[in-house]
């Protein structure tokens, strides 16, 4: 629920957008300069294929990264099987809504733990 909070403002996903692109930037012109190094050795007959397939795999995981704030932008958050189980069993803590709506990590802490400790959660 977190990430559709944080994606709610166009800005904050504008902002993120630019810095996956800037590290896909990065990523790829570092790519492309390390493959003809000598420190990977890699054989100069396989240059070529090595600096496409590096950067369609840094590009295909930078595309993942554009997506996800877009996705979360135009769509809701759905609620879980494990909001369901538990409100029927009652493990809810009681500052809880009574709905799947709005509900907090610590909505699902069985008890508060102690310092030092951690919390057990339902699985």
């Amino acid at each position: 629920q977190l990430e559709y909070i944080l994606f709610s403002d166009p800005l904050t996903c504008a902002f993120y957008m630019l810095s996956v692109m800037v590290f896909m930037t990065h990523g790829i012109l570092g790519w492309v300069k390390a493959v003809p190094a000598g420190a990977l050795g890699i054989p100069k007959i396989h240059h070529m294929k090595v600096n496409i397939l590096g950067c369609v795999i840094i590009g295909f995981i930078g595309f993942i990264y554009l997506v996800f704030p877009v996705f979360c932008y135009f769509s809701a958050p759905k609620h879980g099987h494990a909001c369901d189980d538990a409100l029927a069993q009652g493990l809810l803590n009681t500052n809880a809504t009574g709905t799947c709506g709005n509900l907090e990590w610590g909505h699902f802490i069985r008890e508060v733990p102690a310092p030092g400790q951690h919390a057990e959660y339902i699985r």
